[in-house]
């Protein structure tokens, strides 16, 4: 089996090779640099020569641009990279009859504090990112062998700007009083344990449509943080806690329901402990703060 990995470089790309790799699945990388096919996401023709290059068994796509200040200032590139691109994408694995991974986002919902929104639940979009990924999930769902997974991954970003998680501890571990937002909610989960469920759907169980992935429960990045903090034995205890409502452009109710998944797979998604757990056994720390 061959697949071809766009965003092989970035987070959720390099955890997902390595579980293909678990697999034993021939895994052709492409990326703006550093993998198998280098090339320029935003080049319709580039990314039809590779696709055209091979003959492939599955595409996943983990390729987005996910800065959402840059997205407002470019939405054109915003708009080839986040959605045209998944336009070309599914087009393709159509015509071949082999199935697409699309992993999407939460950026959807506006409501509900910590409520976890279901599949089915109405969207509002607020900014370019939200736009241009809703319009991803609706160009990937005309194809039947699509599986567009919603979702918020956790972990160290290996280019390109720091993840939360990246910032959050190495700000408390330089002793800089950082804000936590109490009434950011998420339901996010880490990304090696996306990876290994993203793969487990997409040829396990060969589940088609769109699903939520995420964490058991909902809760506030600023437990989040906390949470892994304590895990990590770096103090917290002076950081501030903040509302990010200040913020007009920035979703902040973003739970998932993900009792879908867990009746597909049998089993139930990981809780906050387990998903701090998991992150704290990833993470390279250093010089750490004693509580």
């Amino acid at each position: 089996m061959k697949v071809l990995l766009l965003g092989a470089t970035g987070m959720a790309g390099t955890a997902i090779r390595k579980e293909l790799s678990k697999r034993e699945i021939e895994t052709i990388g492409v990326a703006r640099s550093g993998s198998d096919f280098c090339c320029d996401l935003e080049d319709e023709n580039q990314i039809t020569d590779i696709l055209s290059a091979e003959r492939y068994d599955a595409f996943i796509n983990a390729a987005a641009q996910i800065d959402v200040n840059r997205c407002e200032a470019r939405p054109l590139e915003s708009w080839r990279v986040n959605a045209k691109l998944v336009s070309i994408l599914t087009n393709f694995s159509h015509e071949l009859n082999i199935p697409l991974l699309q992993i999407s986002t939460d950026h959807f919902y506006t409501y509900g504090d910590d409520y976890p929104h279901k599949e089915t639940e109405p969207v509002f979009c607020v900014n370019e990112y939200a736009r241009h990924k809703y319009a991803a999930e609706a160009f990937a769902l005309t194809s039947k062998g699509s599986l567009v997974l919603r979702t918020s991954i956790l972990g160290e970003r290996k280019n390109g700007r720091p993840s939360l998680i990246d910032w959050a501890i190495s700000s408390l571990l330089r002793g800089e009083q950082i804000e936590l937002f109490y009434d950011a909610w998420t339901s996010s989960i880490d990304v090696d344990t996306f990876a290994e469920i993203a793969l487990t759907l997409l040829f396990d169980t060969q589940f088609r449509g769109l699903l939520n992935v995420g964490s058991h429960h909902v809760y506030s990045k600023e437990n989040l943080i906390r949470k892994l903090a304590d895990m990590l034995h770096i103090d917290h205890a002076y950081c501030l806690s903040g509302s990010i409502k200040r913020f007009s452009n920035r979703p902040n109710c973003l739970g998932l329901d993900v009792s879908k998944v867990e009746k597909i797979l049998s089993r139930q998604m990981p809780d906050l402990d387990q998903v701090c757990a998991s992150l704290a056994r990833n993470m390279k720390i250093s010089n750490t703060r004693s509580l």
